[in-house]
């Protein structure tokens, strides 16, 4: 029976992995600059290599959590209809909110920044509708 789960979710999983991290890293950046955290300005090399890097490493912190929110979805089994596409958003950001929580108890400060995780679980959420389309189709 699980093996079934893997098949059918197997192409969900892989794309929704290595595309919901770069898409709420992308979103984040562009959240911290209208909010005024970070400004954007890409007129030299140093100022281009540096945000590249900030979303590279975004992407990198931001892959467990995706393949979390991925595997957790296979494992409720959402599909691609109304009902399951809303229900995937908020699975997604209760996963990223206990990963980041996790995460700051364990590798920061033992006190999480709420506001900054608060926006993590948003962009995460928005991410994970954008990518609704990804799952399997309803049978």
């Amino acid at each position: 029976m699980q093996t079934s789960i893997l098949r059918t979710y197997r192409r969900y999983i892989i794309t929704f992995t290595l595309l919901a991290a770069p898409l709420a890293a992308v979103l984040l950046i562009v959240d911290m600059s209208l909010a005024g955290d970070i400004a954007i300005d890409l007129s030299s090399a140093d100022n281009l290599v540096w945000h590249f890097g900030l979303l590279v490493m975004l992407w990198v912190y931001g892959l467990p959590i995706a393949l979390s929110c991925a595997v957790v979805m296979a494992l409720l089994r959402l599909r691609r209809n109304l009902k399951d596409v809303v229900l995937s958003v908020p699975v997604s950001m209760i996963v990223i909110f206990i990963s980041c929580i996790i995460a700051e108890w364990t590798l920061g400060e033992g006190h999480p920044s709420y506001r900054l995780v608060f926006t993590i679980v948003l962009q995460g959420g928005l991410a994970a509708l954008l990518l609704a389309p990804l799952l399997p189709k309803a049978s």
